[in-house]
């Protein structure tokens, strides 16, 4: 009987022992994929990864280069990780590619090899693809961290790391600077790396490793770019250079800290020095983005974004602030946490950045999903003037949608989770019912 992928996968966790070391995880690539031609580029950091991958993916693509994307977490299909050309595995190729590893793992417990974690099993599926269909590049989003991360078994052509914040902390230290040696752990001797430059703390940890490593660093610092939100909201222009000349780069999302995110892909791609990728080119690349639940207008006026953490929140708080002023509403909110981030942190930082009309919290449903009760309470606190408490998703999806008034923006964030629920809400419901 065959064994069906999305069934095992879900399962992964109930048997696996432990997480695989690098070099382990390199001989159970070796053992799948024998050779990976393709141009590699790594890609770590805390916040704006998946934005980054986005950009340089349709980047790639537009150039005419066969382009494979692994990324994470999903929002409602497994297979949103797996991307070639942008877009996600068939679901025959997900089950073939999926039915060679696991022959392989099978015979790798027979000779008492542990089996792979879930995100493990998943990069091994995507790599076995990407060599199935003879990529140009490769860009991988590390899962966590990065010096032990999975995805740091391949070497990379050019390395990439995004802002760094708190995040994980109980995996990956309780200080910036411990969390960025965690990132910076994907430096490879004599690559180079790209990164963000414009925290200090976390920038001379980044130069230090790629200095014993004697890779070239190419920093991107808050004086390389400038960013303007256009004049119908929906988007933003940023400014920076590219081989020695300003240019300016239509970004299709009303989000702030999508131009740092530009910035960097436009600055990873001119270090790639490939001859057709010209300033035209990546405009209508990057202009031509598709990234779900980053500030992402899924019904006029109502926007989702995968804010997850405090560092994410303040620059979704920021953009969502400057939207409410650009088009002079007011604005609600929606929000759904999981329990191991700080959600009253959050809350502070959404409540002193916008006097919400009315926040909604929502149950993800998660066996990690936080109580409405401790998220309504920490709003409360916050001094929010109205909470409002479901124990669903759909709930609350439901009631904000229907309630919507002309003179109100409506946000929902607070996990990328959340965004995948609100998503699954929508598309069983017709739009009529809002």
């Amino acid at each position: 009987m065959e064994q069906k992928a999305e069934e095992y996968l879900m399962n992964i966790p109930m048997f696996t022992k432990e997480k695989h070391s690098v070099e382990l995880a390199e001989k159970i690539l070796n053992r799948l994929v024998k050779t990976i031609p393709c141009k590699i580029i790594h890609v770590a950091g805390t916040n704006g990864k998946g934005s980054v991958c986005a950009f340089l993916t349709s980047v790639l693509v537009q150039a005419g280069y066969q382009v494979g994307t692994f990324v994470s977490p999903h929002l409602e299909d497994i297979r949103e990780r797996i991307l070639i050309n942008g877009k996600m595995i068939s679901s025959r190729e997900f089950q073939s590619c999926f039915e060679k590893v696991y022959k392989e793992v099978k015979q790798m417990e027979k000779e008492g090899i542990s089996h792979p974690s879930y995100f493990e099993f998943l990069f091994y599926v995507a790599m076995v693809y990407f060599s199935r269909v003879s990529a140009d590049y490769v860009i991988l989003e590390t899962g966590m961290g990065g010096r032990l991360d999975v995805t740091s078994a391949c070497n990379p052509y050019l390395c990439l790391i995004t802002s760094v914040g708190m995040d994980h902390m109980e995996y990956l230290g309780d200080t910036l600077e411990k969390i960025a040696g965690e990132k910076a752990g994907i430096i490879r001797p004599k690559i180079p790396v790209v990164f963000d430059g414009r925290c200090k703390e976390t920038s001379n940890v980044v130069i230090q490793a790629g200095s014993q490593a004697k890779a070239p660093c190419i920093p991107v610092t808050a004086e390389d770019f400038s960013w303007k939100l256009n004049e119908e909201g929906g988007s933003i222009t940023v400014s920076c250079m590219y081989r020695g000349e300003k240019q300016e780069f239509y970004v299709p999302f009303p989000a702030g800290y999508q131009a740092a995110n530009c910035a960097l892909a436009v600055k990873a791609l001119e270090v790639m020095a490939v001859p057709e990728l010209s300033a035209e080119i990546i405009k209508t690349g990057i202009s031509m983005t598709k990234w779900p639940a980053r500030m992402e207008e899924i019904f006029p006026e109502v926007y989702l974004d995968g804010a997850h953490n405090a560092h994410g929140m303040e620059a979704f708080s920021k953009d969502a602030a400057a939207l409410l002023k650009n088009k002079g509403k007011k604005g609600r909110l929606l929000f759904a946490a999981v329990s191991d981030k700080e959600y009253e942190k959050m809350a502070k930082i959404l409540c002193q950045a916008e006097d919400w009309e009315e926040v909604i919290v929502a149950h993800i449903d998660s066996l990690r999903g936080l109580e409405t009760k401790r998220m309504a309470e920490a709003f409360q606190k916050a001094g929010a003037n109205l909470v409002t408490s479901f124990d669903t998703v759909e709930e609350a999806a439901l009631y904000g949608l229907r309630t919507k008034r002309p003179e109100e923006l409506l946000f929902f964030a607070g996990s990328l989770y959340f965004a995948g629920q609100v998503k699954a809400v929508i598309r069983r419901q017709s739009h009529d019912k809002f």
